[in-house]
């Protein structure tokens, strides 16, 4: 049986600061899983010993992309295994969009339009667009998701533009 490396990541808290990395491979007999996590330009976040286990809670002190990469050491030959996962990190972006948009009573059909949360929100799918291009930390793909998720956070965070319509 050959070993088949592969991982998850998703947002694990409403405050946006929490992922959770899931190791989604098959293995033989698992002896270690090491967990790095990086940013965009190839600097180490943490580094997590997970051992046998197959999920770890990553925490992330702002917005950003990011590259998981998951070693697993196993019973099989060509072990370690290497399993790789770019991910946009934008919880802190959705958990202050989604305070600005009910402030703003834009959920209540008021016919006014926050003008900073469009700017946001065009913004943050641009950075989701960028990363599905990024081949590793450093790739323009990645600067690009970079600056387009600071973009929406500085968006998002002004004070609101209302326009009506």
């Amino acid at each position: 049986m050959a070993s088949t490396p592969s991982g998850t990541v998703q947002q694990y808290n409403l405050s946006g600061s929490e992922y959770l990395y899931t190791d989604t491979g098959s293995y033989g007999t698992v002896s270690s899983r090491v967990l790095t996590v990086y940013d965009y330009l190839g600097n180490v976040v943490n580094t997590y010993n997970m051992g046998s286990a197959v999920t770890q809670i990553v925490t992330l002190s702002s917005d950003g992309w990011y590259q998981f990469v998951c070693v697993v050491a196993d019973n099989v030959s060509g072990s370690p295994w290497t399993a790789t996962v770019y991910w946009l990190a934008g919880g802190y972006f959705i958990a202050a969009y989604l305070n600005q948009y009910s402030l703003n009573g834009c959920y209540n059909n008021t016919q006014t339009t926050n003008t900073n949360l469009t700017i946001a929100n065009n913004a943050y799918l641009a950075a989701l667009r960028s990363n599905l291009g990024a081949t590793g930390y450093n790739s323009s793909e990645a600067i690009a998701a970079q600056n387009c998720i600071i973009a929406a956070n500085y968006f998002v965070n002004l004070s609101p533009v209302v326009q009506y319509q």
